[in-house]
């Protein structure tokens, strides 16, 4: 199928891989086709230890209008499974970037949502309309749009479907940061990530992640141990070695520009 036809692209290049959502007769609109297509973008990234960083991006004006519930079959349960977007690129151990330009609605916040960090236009608009047209999140958009944002702004958005602009998003914690050109700004910030330890940039994720579903000591354990684990990594010879000798760290893998 040509590239032009593919709802998804997936590039690899220099340690970064670049998801791209690219279906411009529905906005993006995630359906089981674009969904199964997304999935196997994430699976091929999991599978590629070279991989530092990840962003997810658009070809079009909007990240993303919203997505098609499953139809499901007579007396059965809708196939959500094979409708999810959010839940493999949210398990993907690299950092994720999402570059968010127009809409950001729906099944495609809960997708921004899975990012790690979302960089967006000024012009960006995110809303959660599920509710208000009949339906209910089933892509983990209750869950962290609860945790990244708080219970007073989610259930304001659940319920009244209301649109946020980027300014109140990037005020309220949905967005990271506002830029005039999201996909270079992604694409700056995960270089810039690339060039850190691989495995630290992994165990930062885990445990920033793990705090919102444990208590302090909890997650003070957590990082105790993984700092642990770390201490015998290659990478991690390296930081110490660059600050014995007043330099930057050059890790092992990281792209060739570092310095």
């Amino acid at each position: 199928m040509p590239a032009s036809e593919r709802s998804v692209l997936l590039s690899v290049r220099d340690t970064l891989a670049v998801i791209t959502l690219n279906s411009p007769e529905t906005g993006n609109l995630i359906d089981t086709a674009l969904a199964r297509a997304f999935r196997e973008a994430c699976e091929t990234i999991a599978g590629d230890q070279g991989v530092r960083a990840v962003i997810v991006r658009s070809t079009l004006p909007d990240f993303c209008v919203g997505g098609r519930p499953p139809a499901p079959p007579d007396h059965q349960a809708p196939d959500f499974a094979n409708a999810r977007v959010a839940a493999p690129l949210g398990q993907l151990v690299q950092p994720v970037i999402a570059a968010l330009t127009g809409t950001v609605a729906d099944q495609g916040l809960e997708l921004a949502l899975a990012a790690d960090i979302r960089i967006a236009s000024p012009d960006t608009c995110l809303a959660m309309r599920q509710v208000v047209n009949g339906g209910f999140p089933f892509d983990g958009g209750t869950q962290r749009l609860t945790r990244i944002a708080g219970p007073a702004l989610a259930t304001e958005m659940l319920l009244t479907g209301e649109t946020v602009a980027a300014d109140e998003a990037r005020s309220r914690g949905l967005i990271t940061e506002i830029a005039a050109d999201p996909h270079s700004r992604a694409e700056q910030v995960a270089r810039d990530i690339a060039r850190h330890g691989i495995q630290a940039s992994a165990y930062t994720k885990k445990a920033v992640l793990a705090a919102g579903d444990m208590t302090f000591d909890e997650g003070a354990k957590l990082e105790a141990d993984l700092s642990f684990l770390l201490h015998g990594k290659d990478e991690r010879q390296e930081g110490l070695a660059a600050f014995r000798e007043g330099r930057k760290p050059r890790m092992p893998g990281a792209p060739r520009d570092a310095s």
